[in-house]
């Protein structure tokens, strides 16, 4: 499933994230306006928390969720880039590295 979500439709539930991960989220959507946000597992909560943080930025989000992927990531969000677009994968039980 995905949805694209834009800066108007803000949200203001973030209290899911930590001051750290929300600092490392800023610091690694500076300068980008469009972002795919890939969940892996069904926690609506932490994805609402992350669009959120998202939106925040002026970062219009499109969703997706993630039944699982091989390698599974280790890292809690990894980031990746093309053009004007940030893809950042969360994995829930991953580590917080930045």
């Amino acid at each position: 499933m995905s949805l694209t979500i834009m800066p108007e439709e803000h949200c203001t539930d973030r209290h899911l994230l930590s001051d750290v991960e929300t600092a490392l989220i800023a610091a690694n959507l500076r300068g980008i306006r469009k972002a795919t946000v890939r969940l892996l597992g069904d926690d609506a909560q932490l994805e609402e928390a992350i669009i959120s943080a998202c939106l925040a930025l002026d970062v219009s989000v499109r969703t997706e969720r993630l039944g699982g992927m091989a390698p599974f990531p280790h890292r809690r969000f990894s980031f990746r880039y093309i053009d004007d677009t940030a893809i950042v994968t969360v994995s829930p039980a991953g580590t917080l590295m930045g």
